[in-house]
């Protein structure tokens, strides 16, 4: 009844957020690619993922635990790399040598979505 339940709450975290279906090794794929999909890599989905994957484990369901957790790192990636830019763009931080550090958004997104990748398969 237990694993009932736990596999019953894990299939209705991902109606919460559907991008956080499945492995999320090809939604990191699409996203080094260059083509965004809305909501792929968000807190939400990430959120999600990480609540949906703990249930389908203790529930005992057989899965792989490393595509959920490459969708994870890349998502910390691309948050990091948000976080980053507001905070260096704040307008407390104007001067020429802070615009210099904001980041520029598709090279360092590919840099850091592929870090956080990195770091998902080495967890």
């Amino acid at each position: 009844a237990l694993c009932v339940a736990l596999a019953s709450g894990a299939a209705a975290v991902s109606l919460w957020a559907p991008a956080a279906c499945g492995s999320g090794i090809p939604m990191v794929k699409v996203e080094l690619n260059g083509v965004r999909v809305p909501g792929a890599l968000s807190a939400r989905t990430l959120l999600v993922k990480l609540a949906g994957i703990t249930l389908v484990v203790a529930s005992g369901l057989p899965c792989g635990r490393e595509g959920p957790m490459v969708q994870l790192g890349a998502g910390i990636g691309r948050l990091v790399l948000r976080w980053q830019s507001r905070l260096l763009s704040l307008s407390c931080c104007t001067s020429a040598a802070a615009q210099v550090r904001i980041l520029d958004g598709d090279r360092h997104l590919r840099d850091l979505v592929s870090m956080g990748a990195a770091a998902g398969v080495a967890a």
